[in-house]
């Protein structure tokens, strides 16, 4: 989980550091990897919220596995669109893998503090 975590933390500051790697891989322009930038970026403002939500209506357990299993799914279509230079597939997968690693955060989080308290 730790490795995911991680993950979750280069996921916000990779596509800017490897620009140029992005354009010429994927065959993009810079508003296309700009719309890839903006869609990541809005996953995590809109998903910090559903985070909590989810962890009030479903016991904590099942949240790890799912958020942990959404966000290793999204890495391997990224992965697999990658390596297949499908760059709709790559946005889709990359998202996933975002908030399946936000929620992941939240949830983490929430265990500790809870624990923290008891």
């Amino acid at each position: 989980m730790a490795i995911i975590l991680f993950g979750n933390i280069w996921s916000y500051h990779l596509p800017m550091a490897l620009n140029k790697q992005f354009l010429i891989a994927f065959k993009i322009n810079h508003n296309q990897f700009y719309v890839h930038t903006w869609a990541c970026q809005i996953v995590n403002i809109v998903f910090l919220v559903f985070g909590g939500m989810s962890i009030d209506q479903t016991s904590m357990r099942v949240n790890l596995l799912g958020f942990f299993m959404l966000s290793v799914l999204g890495n391997i279509i990224a992965s697999i669109a990658g390596c297949s230079e499908c760059w709709i597939a790559f946005i889709i997968g990359r998202i996933l893998f975002m908030v399946g690693t936000e929620m992941l955060v939240i949830c983490v989080i929430v265990t500790i503090v809870n624990m923290f308290y008891q």
